[in-house]
């Protein structure tokens, strides 16, 4: 399915968005969503439901130049210069909800959406695989100080019982969040947004 956010400007071009990419804008958002993932599906939701959200966000959040870069041009009287008309436009112009657009458009809407998926897929697989690391290096950190206290325990008592149990605790919480990383990850790819 195609969806563009269709905005008109004061002289009368109109643009297409693709509601992808604003979504993908969306999700970067801090707060927009507790998981990673369901922002831009909520988005997307949105859009496809025509609820007055996507557009006040987008009036609210975005600035023309936050999206020129991936705007089709729908239909084109007269071009203007004033990069401020635009960004009067982006806020202030009429606003469409677009699912269909001519053959000649679809090849550069295709290009946009590639682009988007694909700088999506490099944020996606660089944060799990820095959040990985992380994770792994704290976990052999925490497990590695959880056996040496076990082998002073006879020394230090209840101390080396309180620093191992605490351990043992970090050692968990990291393999759940990888466990739980993982699941979003192949969750994301499910979604086909990697």
């Amino acid at each position: 399915m195609k969806r563009l956010y269709c905005v008109t400007m004061p002289d009368g071009v109109q643009y297409g968005i693709p509601a992808e990419y604003i979504a993908h804008l969306y999700a970067k958002c801090p707060g927009s969503s507790s998981v990673e993932g369901d922002g831009y599906l909520k988005m997307l939701d949105c859009f496809d439901t025509n609820n007055p959200m996507f557009k006040d966000w987008c009036r609210n959040h975005l600035h023309w130049s936050d999206v020129k870069d991936y705007a089709i041009v729908i239909s084109s009287e007269a071009q203007i210069s004033s990069e401020d008309e635009y960004e009067y436009g982006w806020t202030d112009g009429g606003k469409q909800y677009l699912h269909t657009i001519s053959s000649s458009d679809t090849q550069v809407y295709e290009q946009i959406k590639g682009k988007v998926k694909a700088i999506e897929e490099y944020e996606w697989k660089r944060l799990f695989l820095g959040r990985s690391r992380l994770d792994f290096f704290i976990f052999v950190i925490s497990t590695m100080t959880a056996m040496m206290c076990l082998t002073v325990k006879l020394e230090l008592g209840i101390l080396a019982i309180i620093l191992h149990m605490i351990c043992g605790c970090i050692a968990l919480t990291m393999i759940a969040l990888a466990i739980i990383n993982m699941t979003r990850f192949t969750r994301l790819k499910n979604h086909g947004r990697i």
